[in-house]
């Protein structure tokens, strides 16, 4: 059980999480000011500083729960994929992820803008947090080329997720290189496609 000073800086660090996040979905991740922050979770400024290194860490903190709230989803989706392909597995997967971009556009773009600084590398919770998320990709892909060494795995999976997140964002931005929303399925499709063909 924690002291009362315990849980009044859990309570902040709790406060200061749901504020950026807040934040973040309805202004995007460049508008976040700690002043700001301070603000709505009802702090003095250097509060901020007593709980976090700096704001990079708070953000840090705020993309980790997003991507928890997305892997969660991701999840879910996974599990009613037993009996399906590979293949279709994926599919299901990809679809999944292009809703949740749709529904929280600003999150789900804010957790891959800026994770690194020249001062420092990304924190590793945060690595393992992005490691979960191309587990769901990693698992197919191993039943389709199960004789595929762990490091060509890897290369794999990172490749055909930057491939499709590339497709969903270019979508999602509107960017005349990009595939409209409605295309996005049969885009990533093909995508899916020519990669298990490759690979078998």
């Amino acid at each position: 059980m924690l002291g009362k000073r315990e849980q009044k800086r859990a309570d902040l660090k709790a406060k200061l999480l749901a504020a950026t996040i807040l934040r973040i979905e309805n202004d995007g991740i460049a508008s976040l000011r700690a002043r700001d922050l301070a603000k709505d979770a009802g702090c003095a400024l250097g509060a901020i500083y007593n709980i976090y290194e700096d704001l990079d860490e708070l953000i840090f903190h705020a993309k980790v729960e997003i991507f928890r709230r997305m892997e969660e989803r991701l999840a879910d989706t996974m599990s009613n994929t037993h009996d399906l392909s590979p293949l279709d597995q994926m599919r299901k997967l990809t679809s999944s992820y292009f809703q949740f971009a749709q529904d929280n556009t600003k999150l789900w773009t804010a957790l891959f803008t800026g994770d690194l600084t020249d001062q420092r590398d990304v924190p590793k919770w945060y690595q393992d947090a992005l490691m979960r998320l191309m587990g769901h990709i990693h698992g197919p892909l191993k039943k389709i080329a199960p004789n595929t060494s762990d490091k060509e795995l890897s290369l794999q999976t990172r490749t055909l997720f930057s491939a499709i997140h590339g497709v969903i964002l270019l979508s999602i931005q509107d960017r005349p290189s990009g595939v409209t929303h409605q295309e996005v399925e049969k885009a990533t499709d093909w995508l899916l496609e020519s990669i298990s063909k490759h690979m078998k």
